[in-house]
């Protein structure tokens, strides 16, 4: 056994100093759906931060928001910045159909929907490849924190805490109805031919109606501004998120609920939870409402906090040392 945990320790190393911060990424396999198909050849990306401490004790998974990438999820990181990767060991993951896990704009053949759950399998898969077997936490941030959620109730015992920011354990009816205006507009533009071009505008339109308060936006963009940051919204479409992963991961979060596995009770789920939780929701938030992150504090019994700015969905940006320190001082309790 100590001659395993030598040579575990000496892999984890080589992966730190050799490719530190590099997209890596680690084939897990064919990766069976909760709808019963299979994701054929499933690959996982992943970038790492930081180094292992002698006992393992400091590793913290960051899992990917909506669109976000391992490498997204880096520039987070550091001494002074959301998550300190001098104390810990962070490894970002990058969630299928993200463009760089396995996705519909990398996959041969016709690619099967698929649920938070299922991105929570595959990252599962990730860690007994690694050979970790329990972190320290797991933290992530609107769909990052559906899949802190999942995790949670999931493999209840693979973290200690757990940090989900401006997300939701469950979709409420208003979060339906905004994700599916823009299921619409996607299968709308396809159905007529609309050039993906045009269909990410509309969609870019959208997240900037929601992804922020209308006093922030006034604020934020001057009227005689108006008009070019409009302009700004009929940009070239991104090559990693495509339309067409963009369509699966949307997809993907309007399953949202972890009540589905506890017969539709948010009190059974939150007993199922056994990790020491702190929640962080923005009361302003206009594209994913806090409501359900609010009630399963409650049934919990953890920490909540819920910030006040006007920044809506971006809250913790906007209070950026505040949430940091937030999150320091719950890693280290």
């Amino acid at each position: 056994m100590k001659l395993k945990l030598v040579f575990f320790f000496i892999f984890l190393f080589t992966v730190i100093t050799e490719v530190n911060s590099q997209q890596l990424f680690k084939n897990i396999g064919d990766l069976t759906l909760e709808s019963g198909n299979k994701l054929k050849h499933c690959s996982v990306g992943y970038r790492t931060f930081g180094s292992v401490n002698s006992d393992s004790s400091n590793i913290l998974l960051y899992l990917s928001w909506f669109g976000g990438t391992s490498e997204q999820l880096g520039k987070l990181l550091g001494k002074n910045s959301f998550i300190d990767s001098t104390k810990y060991f962070v490894i970002t993951i990058d969630a299928l159909s993200n463009g760089i896990s396995t996705s519909p704009s990398n996959y041969e053949g016709e690619f099967p929907d698929i649920t938070i759950r299922d991105m929570v399998n595959s990252q599962m898969k990730l860690m007994k490849q690694l050979g970790i077997s329990r972190v320290h936490a797991i933290i992530g941030g609107s769909m990052g924190s559906m899949q802190v959620f999942e995790w949670l109730v999931t493999y209840p015992n693979f973290m200690k805490k757990a940090i989900p920011y401006v997300s939701t354990p469950k979709l409420s009816t208003y979060d339906l109805v905004l994700m599916n205006l823009q299921k619409q507009i996607i299968e709308s533009g396809r159905k007529y031919g609309t050039p993906d071009r045009e269909i990410a505008a509309a969609i870019n339109l959208f997240t900037a109606s929601f992804g922020r308060t209308p006093a922030k936006v006034n604020s934020l963009i001057p009227y005689d501004s108006s008009a070019n940051y409009i302009k700004s919204m009929f940009r070239d479409v991104s090559k990693t998120f495509t339309i067409a992963n963009y369509y699966a991961q949307l997809k993907a979060m309007m399953s949202q609920n972890i009540t589905r596995h506890f017969n539709l009770s948010m009190e059974e789920a939150a007993k199922a939870i056994s990790a020491d939780v702190h929640i962080i929701v923005s009361k302003t938030d206009l594209l994913i409402n806090p409501q359900s992150s609010i009630e399963i504090a409650k049934l919990m019994n953890c920490e909540i906090t819920i910030l006040e700015n006007n920044c809506g969905h971006l809250a913790p940006g906007c209070e950026l040392e505040r949430s940091a320190k937030i999150i320091a001082d719950f890693l280290e309790k």
